[in-house]
């Protein structure tokens, strides 16, 4: 009797040992999708920039023979940014806050970016990624000093 107990109690602890490392290993998984998809985001960023220091210096010194680029790369999309680099990846749920102190309607100054010191409303509050929305303003990003160093900034 006492070998049926032995042997039901260490497959009851194995099941448990492997539903906790199970969960460890999907979680580990979900943080580097968003540690990939983080990079991927930076990415964008930095050839945006590199191209954008191209473009300026071909504007220079093409004159008025420049090319017109108010429609993207290769006519793609309209604007400036890619979908991709408006919408920042979901944070993980277990670096989220568990409150974001800016709500819809609240007045909020831009800290960072072009439109550095102007103030508005907020229209929007995304708390998977922990973004607003700013009405006539740039995208801002409420990142906080654990996740991300740099605080609330406009993705410019």
């Amino acid at each position: 009797m006492q070998k049926v107990i032995r042997r039901t109690a260490l497959a009851r602890n194995q099941a448990q040992r492997k539903a906790v490392r199970a969960v460890k290993d999907a979680e580990r998984e979900e943080f580097k999708d968003h540690l990939r998809q983080r990079f991927a985001l930076n990415r964008i960023e930095l050839d945006n920039i590199r191209a954008e220091r191209q473009r300026r210096r071909e504007d220079w010194l093409r004159g008025p023979l420049a090319p017109q680029r108010d429609a993207g790369f290769e006519g793609q999309s309209f604007g400036a940014l890619s979908p991709q680099a408006m919408n920042p990846p979901p944070i993980p749920k277990h670096l989220r806050r568990k409150y974001i102190n800016i709500a819809v309607g609240d007045r909020v100054c831009i800290m960072k970016g072009r439109d550095k010191g102007k103030i508005n409303e907020v229209v929007r509050v995304d708390t998977s990624n922990e973004t607003v929305n700013v009405r006539d303003l740039n995208m801002v990003c409420f990142c906080g000093y654990t996740h991300y160093p740099h605080g609330i900034f406009a993705s410019d």
